[in-house]
């Protein structure tokens, strides 16, 4: 059991955890739409209509402003078809796949450690006190350091 990443006194399963959000960080929508091919029913023919969205959410930042990054990737199905097939758009690629921190953190977190010389621990504490909550940047990214070989500054 952990806490939320808000500081949330509450516990929950580090899955449950890694879903939660906090509520004191500001939100960023982006929405990405099904590709043209997508879009149409490879059955019918016909368009097909958005039925929902994937969620997916990760840590991200501008230059001194964090907030967190909720993708959306619009989810079609043909409402002709007897047979429900669900496309969803698209994920754009990442450096490190399925970590809740973005491109652009694991890209200061390099920066940091290999140009900076700032250790992990203190680049946590440095965000711990930025955002006045507990982020372990160091456990976030433990494939950072299985993968620090193509991750290292040229």
């Amino acid at each position: 059991m952990s806490r939320c990443l808000c500081g949330d006194r509450r516990t929950y399963p580090k899955s449950i955890q890694a879903a939660r959000s906090c509520l004191r960080i500001p939100r960023i929508e982006r929405v990405l739409p099904c590709t043209p091919d997508q879009r149409m029913c490879k059955r019918c023919g016909k368009e097909t209509v958005v039925i929902g969205y994937e969620e997916s959410s990760q840590l991200d930042v501008e230059p001194a402003k964090y907030f967190v990054l909720v993708t959306k990737r619009a989810k079609r199905a043909c409402r002709s078809c007897e047979d429900l097939v669900v496309v969803s758009a698209p994920l754009p690629r990442r450096i490190i796949e399925k970590c809740l921190a973005s491109d652009r953190i694991v890209i200061e977190t390099v920066v940091g450690k290999y140009c900076n010389h700032m250790p992990l621990n203190r680049q946590s504490m440095i965000l711990e006190r930025d955002l006045r909550t507990r982020i372990f940047i160091a456990s976030s990214l433990k494939t950072f350091r299985s993968r620090n070989s193509t991750l290292k500054p040229m």
